[in-house]
């Protein structure tokens, strides 16, 4: 990690953005990777459905919330949910789905969270930042309709939409939109010295 680092530093990436996101975007892949790596044979072991536990909710959420810019959800939504459901599939080798529907479930649902998320400026009105709640519940509502997406066109609808998937991707889109945003505040609290 001190290579990819050095390199950055080398090149002028490291104090502007884009070189704090792909530091953000490495870390929180190798660490998606080790833990799944680590606990997917264990957590398979349990008599859960996981599909009805939807972690990949989390991701597109967080990624707007920590950094708010176009293709953010787009990004974090389709690298991270292929990252942690291919590394379940590696590493339990028993899977029912196709990759090819992974990677699509994926790029389709990123592509109307992309396209859900345009129109949050209108939602949010004239409060701007201080219309939080308003964009909390807008991206819990993307959340909530983008994995139910996801997951129809990887299991090619053999799962079906179930109320406790959708209320699991509620939860965890508002923990995806929390972190994120304490992030970003904490990002900016370190730059600037300033608690907002």
């Amino acid at each position: 990690m001190q290579c990819v680092l050095n390199k950055m530093k080398k090149k002028g990436m490291v104090g502007t953005n884009i070189g704090k996101l792909l530091l953000w975007i490495i870390f929180i892949i190798i660490g998606i990777i080790l833990i799944t790596w680590l606990f997917a044979p264990m957590l398979d072991e349990l008599p859960i459905d996981w599909n009805s536990l939807p972690i990949i909710a989390v991701f597109g959420a967080f990624g707007y919330s920590a950094f708010p810019r176009r293709g953010m959800v787009f990004l974090s939504h389709v690298l991270l949910s292929i990252v942690l459901i291919g590394t379940i599939w590696l590493k339990l080798g028993s899977q029912t789905y196709e990759w090819i529907y992974l990677i699509m479930g994926a790029v389709v649902s990123g592509i109307f969270m992309e396209i859900w998320l345009a129109f949050l400026p209108k939602i949010k009105g004239d409060k701007g930042k201080e219309a939080w709640r308003r964009e909390a519940l807008w991206i819990i509502g993307m959340e909530v309709i983008g994995t139910a997406m996801f997951f129809e066109i990887v299991t090619q609808g053999y799962t079906g939409i179930r109320f406790i998937q959708l209320v699991a991707s509620a939860i965890l889109g508002a923990v995806g939109w929390f972190c994120g945003d304490f992030i970003r505040e904490f990002i900016f609290f370190r730059k600037t010295g300033i608690k907002r």
